[in-house]
């Protein structure tokens, strides 16, 4: 698996990448760059690997402004199949935009 997020980053920080929950057991890369506005996230498991719903990482984010931000997955990103093929299955562009608020 290779995940690579970009989001805004005058709009949210990353302060954590926590993959203690995941899946996979091995990676290859996992960092993100608060400059950049990036999080790379390369990851593997032996087969089968698995099946049904899991989490790859789970990540904590600190707002920089009020309003809407995106956060996009780059059509880099590949989650391949454990078939002998390696058919990648993420085959639409993946993003989503949501509202930032904080709190005094």
């Amino acid at each position: 698996m290779g995940i690579y997020l970009k989001f805004e980053s005058d709009k949210i920080q990353i302060l954590d990448l926590d993959t203690t929950e995941s899946f996979c057991q091995f990676y290859p890369e996992k960092k993100f760059d608060n400059h950049l506005g990036t999080v790379t996230i390369a990851c593997g498991s032996p087969h089968p690997g698995f099946s049904g719903t899991n989490t790859l990482a789970t990540i904590e984010l600190m707002p920089l402004a009020i309003g809407t931000t995106h956060l996009a997955v780059d059509p880099n990103s590949k989650v391949l199949l454990s078939d002998g093929r390696g058919t990648n299955t993420l085959t639409e562009p993946v993003g989503t935009d949501f509202v930032v608020q904080t709190t005094l």
